[in-house]
C-alpha cells in the first residue's frame, strides 16, 4: 500500500483521538460492559495495558479486532487465568478463553471467538438503575459473561476487523443482556513499526458509550532473527463515560537454543475525571512480566506461556484497580 496513504490515515486517526481526549470524562470508569475494559491478558498487562497495536492471537480481539490476523499461524488457542488475589479484591473469579483461525486456505481472512466470565462477591452500597429497577445498600453478588465474535482480513499490508460483543449480567436476582456492542479496528504494519486504531460502541437500554484507542509499536529486529525481539509500545484511549488512559510498555526477547525468553515492563496512567490535560494524569499501576515461547513438532507448532504482575498505586485510579483486578495472571497460547 502507498506509504502516503498510510501516513494520511494515521494523521486522521490521531486528530480524531485528540478531539476525543478534549471531551469530558466522568468518574473512574463506567458505561455499558465496562468490565471487559479491565486489564485482562498477561502479555498486554505486562506492557502497562498496551495492546491496540502489539497484541496478536486469540486474545487480541479484546484490544483490537484487526489484530486477530496472524500470518504465521493458521489456528491459535488461548486460555487465561488469575493466580493471586489481594486483601481488597471484590472479584472472586476471572476466566478467559479464545480461538482464532484462518477461515479460508487461500485468503487472508481470520475469525475468532473469545469468552470472558467474571464474578464479584460482597459488593456493598451498590446502586443499579436498570429499566426503573433500583437497588440500594446491602451486599450483592454480580456475575458477568462476555462473548466476542470477530472477523478480520488483510489487504495490501493493512488489517481491518469487526467484533460483536453480546454480554449477560446478573446482580442477585436481576438479569440483563446487552447486544448492541461493536468494535471496529485497523492495523498497519511495516518492518520497523506497527500502528493500530480501534473504535468501540457499547449500548444498553439506558444509554450508549463511544470510545476510541490508538497504539504505536516500534520494533527492532536483528538481521539473523525472524521476529522482532525488542518492541516499545504506547496506547492512548478515551471515551464518553470512561477515563482517559495512557499505557507505555516494552519487551525484550533473547533466544537460548530453540527457546525464546521475554522480559516485559510497563506503566499505566489514567485521568479520574474532568477535561484531560497532561497535569491530570495519575498513576494507575506499574506492571512487569516474563514470557516463554517453545517450538513444537507435535500437533502445535509452538507454545507461549506468559505471566504478569501488577502493582497498584495509592491514587484514586490505582485504588479502584486494586478492588477489581487480579494482580497476578497467567496466559497459555498454542499455535498451529
Amino acid at each position: 500500500m502507498d506509504n502516503s496513504f498510510k501516513m494520511k490515515s494515521i494523521i486522521l486517526m490521531v486528530l480524531l483521538m485528540t478531539s476525543l481526549l478534549r471531551s469530558q470524562a466522568t468518574g473512574i470508569g463506567g458505561g455499558p460492559n465496562a468490565f471487559y475494559k479491565l486489564p485482562l491478558t498477561a502479555r498486554e498487562i505486562s506492557l502497562g495495558g498496551a495492546g491496540i497495536a502489539i497484541s496478536r492471537g486469540p486474545f487480541s480481539a479484546f484490544w483490537n479486532p484487526a489484530s486477530i490476523v496472524d500470518l504465521d499461524n493458521r489456528v491459535t488457542f488461548g486460555g487465561n487465568i488469575k493466580l493471586l488475589s489481594n486483601e481488597n479484591m471484590l472479584t472472586s473469579d476471572l476466566n478467559i478463553g479464545g480461538v482464532s483461525a484462518q477461515l479460508f486456505k487461500n485468503d487472508l481472512i481470520f475469525g475468532s471467538l473469545s469468552l470472558m466470565q467474571r464474578r464479584v462477591e460482597g459488593i456493598e452500597q451498590t446502586s443499579l438503575v436498570y429499566d426503573e429497577i433500583e437497588i440500594l445498600g446491602g451486599q450483592s453478588n454480580l456475575t458477568e459473561s462476555l462473548l466476542i465474535a470477530t472477523l478480520a482480513g488483510s489487504v495490501r499490508g493493512v488489517n481491518a476487523g469487526f467484533s460483536w460483543r453480546p454480554s449477560r449480567s446478573r446482580l442477585d436476582n436481576i438479569t440483563w443482556s446487552s447486544l448492541k456492542n461493536l468494535d471496529i479496528g485497523f492495523l498497519m504494519s511495516e518492518e520497523t513499526w506497527d500502528y493500530g486504531f480501534v473504535m468501540k460502541l457499547d449500548s444498553d437500554s439506558l444509554y450508549s458509550d463511544l470510545s476510541f484507542g490508538t497504539g504505536l509499536v516500534l520494533k527492532y529486529k536483528p538481521d539473523a532473527i525472524k521476529e522482532p525481539l525488542t518492541r516499545l509500545t504506547l496506547d492512548l484511549k478515551g471515551g464518553m463515560n470512561n477515563f482517559s488512559e495512557l499505557a507505555v510498555g516494552g519487551e525484550h526477547g533473547f533466544e537460548v537454543e530453540k527457546l525464546t525468553f521475554f522480559i516485559r515492563g510497563g506503566l499505566n496512567l489514567g485521568v479520574p475525571g474532568g477535561k484531560v490535560t497532561s497535569g491530570q494524569f495519575e498513576q494507575r499501576y506499574a506492571s512487569g512480566g516474563l514470557g516463554l515461547k517453545i517450538p513444537s513438532e507435535g500437533i502445535f507448532s509452538s507454545m507461549s506461556l506468559d505471566c504478569s504482575y501488577t502493582s497498584y498505586f495509592p491514587t484514586d485510579t490505582g485504588h479502584y484497580m486494586s478492588f477489581v483486578d487480579f494482580p497476578l495472571k497467567l496466559s497459555l497460547i498454542l499455535q498451529k
